[in-house]
């Protein structure tokens, strides 16, 4: 049976350990700028931490970030307990993708007192986002279509700066009347925002050796990383239906390139 939204955070997915494998291979999978232990990182729909607390091993500062304030406890929890873990600084903050975004909000002394709490976020954090995160990190993140459209409306400020979001995600499967075949709807859902909302996709050769795939829709360029060239450490089962992808923002010139797929 499907998970209530508000536990889907409760619980280590597939896509988080997958996600945490790729840590693990970063050296060979990511260019040299984003490798720098100095750079600072975030996280979508931290759930539990794990991911985070992995990428504390390897990067300077980690901002978790989830909307439910139970899940926020747990994974700060879960910082506190492996602290001898992390090497950098890991800290969690509240993010509510179906909102504004918390760095496109007024500042500190413009905010309303009345929504204060320990999650939120100060200028420090808002400007340490737009400064010195270059690297975006989202663990199963299409499990609801309202979600799933407003991260994808949010797109274009994630992806500012010269971002890049690293995705993982599983086709969960499921007949439908609509299609009248086995789809995965979370995912078709996504696909259809980023038409919707940028363009049309437009497939292209693969960008590099890690890619199986690439296309963009609009100036989001969208490639599918080879999940076979990313090593298992954790214990899971790594079934066929795991996925990861990489999403930027490109150019104008970048959205003309390809063969448009309808």
């Amino acid at each position: 049976s499907a998970t209530p939204l508000g536990l889907v955070g409760l619980q280590v997915w597939r896509g988080a350990l997958l996600m945490s494998d790729f840590l693990f291979s970063k050296e060979s999978l990511l260019p040299p700028q984003l490798i720098s232990k100095e750079m600072s990182v975030l996280e979508l729909g931290c759930g539990t931490g794990f991911v985070g607390i992995v990428a504390g091993r390897f990067w300077n500062h980690i901002v978790l970030t989830d909307f439910d304030h139970d899940v926020l406890r747990l994974a700060n929890r879960n910082v506190i307990l492996n602290q001898d873990h992390i090497e950098g600084s890991v800290v969690v903050r509240e993010l509510d993708i179906t909102k504004q975004l918390p760095w496109e909000q007024p500042s500190s002394s413009e905010s309303d007192p009345g929504h204060e709490c320990e999650w939120q976020w100060n200028d420090t954090d808002k400007r340490m986002f737009e400064n010195d995160v270059k690297l975006i990190l989202v663990a199963d993140f299409l499990y609801d279509d309202h979600v799933t459209s407003a991260f994808v409306e949010h797109l274009p400020s994630l992806l500012s700066n010269d971002r890049i979001i690293l995705m993982t995600t599983e086709l969960r499967l499921n007949f439908t009347v609509a299609e009248m075949s086995v789809t995965s709807p979370a995912h078709t859902h996504f696909f259809n925002q980023l038409n919707s909302v940028f363009g049309s996709r437009k497939d292209c050769s693969p960008r590099n050796e890690m890619c199986t795939a690439s296309c963009s829709f609009g100036r989001v360029l969208f490639d599918f990383i080879d999940v076979n060239r990313i090593a298992q450490r954790f214990v899971y089962d790594r079934v066929k239906e795991m996925q990861f992808y990489r999403l930027r923002w490109g150019t104008e010139s970048d959205a003309l390139v390809g063969t448009e797929q309808s």
